[in-house]
């Protein structure tokens, strides 16, 4: 397992295999729609572990570990050839690096898109940004025209 430069931009990326087709995701991966599947299955435990604030059991790995130290990098690697096993792995290291508390899931209700944060941010885009506050406004907007109703209604 090779950490990058920027673990955020490879966080990101990972976080991109939840949001594509089975199909799509396999030939990323280079794997069958079954192990994409299962691979996405591991990552959506963890991040539901991390949206609860508690621990998720997903699987366990019955092989070593090797750690390598090359400056400020250390890079582990396994020697298991389950690659769902080495890609939670590395899964789970990325968030860790990043921070948990930077991977957050869209606040529009109707995306379930997982995104790295910057600083407040609270949607995975600036369009489900817009959108989130033209539906807000529209929200108001209906508010105040059913209380002004009721006022009318009362007089």
């Amino acid at each position: 397992m090779r950490t990058h430069a920027n673990p955020r931009r490879e966080l990101s990326g990972e976080l991109a295999h939840l949001n594509q087709p089975e199909r799509e995701a396999a030939r990323r991966l280079g794997s069958s729609q079954a192990a994409a599947e299962n691979l996405r299955k591991a990552y959506a435990a963890i991040l539901g572990a991390l949206r609860k604030g508690q621990r998720a059991e997903i699987l366990s790995v019955d092989a070593p570990l090797t750690i390598e130290r090359a400056g400020d990098r250390v890079t582990v690697s396994t020697a298991t050839r389950n690659q769902i096993a080495a890609s939670t792995l590395r899964f789970a290291m990325l968030i860790n690096s990043v921070g948990a508390s930077r991977v957050r899931q869209c606040g529009l209700t109707s995306c379930n898109k997982w995104f790295v944060a910057t600083r407040r941010q609270a949607y995975c885009s600036p369009a489900h940004r817009a959108r989130a506050g033209y539906e807000a406004w529209v929200a108001r907007e209906e508010a105040k025209e059913k209380a002004k109703k009721a006022r009318r209604a009362g007089r």
